[in-house]
C-alpha cells in the first residue's frame, strides 16, 4: 500500500523520519527497513510499545509474508529489550476487515502493541466482553492473513509463553485488550 498523507502513522514515520520528535511517542527507539517500533499513546503500564509498518497498511493480515516476518524480529529484539527492563511482554493488534470500524480502535494503520505484563490477555478479555469471541490458537502473526483474506475482523494476542491467539465474532470491541490491561492494573478508566 503507499504512504497515506491523512494518515498520522504515514506522516510520523514514512520513509527515513528522524529518530525524534517533539513528543516521547515519536521517538524512534528501534527500527528495520520497513518498520519502526516508538512509545504508544496513553500507556496503562511502563513498558508499553507500538511496531508500526512505515508504509500504510490497514492490518498486519494485509502485509506480505516477508514484512510480516521482519515486522516479528523486529517485535522480538523490541520485546527482548523490554522483557530485561520490565519482565514478561506480550503483543496484540485489533485487525478490522475495512477501515473506519471500532475494531481499528480510530487507528486504520497497522501497529502491533508490545506490552510488558504478565497479564494473560486471552483470560481477561473472556472475562470482560460484552460478546463472546470464538478464539483459535495460531502459529504467530502470519495466521492474519487468513482471517483478513476471508473479511473478517479479528484480535491478535502473543502470550509470554509464545502462545498465539486468534479472536474472532460477530462484533468485536474497540480496545478490548487495553481494557482488560486497565482492568487488572487497577485503572479500569485508563484504557482510553
Amino acid at each position: 500500500m503507499d504512504v497515506s498523507t491523512t494518515c498520522k502513522f504515514c506522516v510520523k514515520f514514512a520513509g527515513n523520519a528522524p529518530a525524534g520528535g517533539s513528543e516521547a511517542w515519536d521517538r524512534i527507539l528501534f527500527a528495520s527497513t520497513n518498520f519502526v517500533v516508538v512509545p504508544t499513546v496513553g500507556s496503562i503500564v511502563p513498558g508499553w510499545l507500538l511496531v508500526v509498518p512505515r508504509k500504510h497498511f490497514l492490518c498486519v493480515g494485509t502485509m506480505a509474508d516477508a514484512l510480516v516476518h521482519e515486522m516479528v524480529e523486529l517485535r522480538r529484539v523490541a520485546a527482548n529489550s523490554l522483557c530485561t527492563q520490565f519482565g514478561p511482554v506480550a503483543s496484540f493488534e485489533h485487525g478490522p476487515a475495512e477501515p473506519s470500524t471500532s475494531v481499528g480502535c480510530g487507528v486504520d494503520h497497522a501497529h502491533l502493541h508490545l506490552v510488558a505484563t504478565s497479564v494473560h490477555l486471552l483470560d481477561g478479555a473472556r472475562q470482560i466482553a460484552r460478546q463472546p469471541l470464538s478464539w483459535t490458537p495460531v502459529q504467530g502473526l502470519q495466521a492474519t492473513a487468513g482471517y483478513h483474506q476471508r473479511k473478517l475482523s479479528y484480535l491478535y494476542a502473543e502470550l509470554p509463553n509464545g502462545e498465539s491467539w486468534v479472536g474472532t465474532g460477530p462484533r468485536i470491541e474497540s480496545q478490548l485488550f487495553r481494557r482488560v490491561i486497565a482492568a487488572a492494573s487497577g485503572r479500569t478508566d485508563a484504557f482510553d
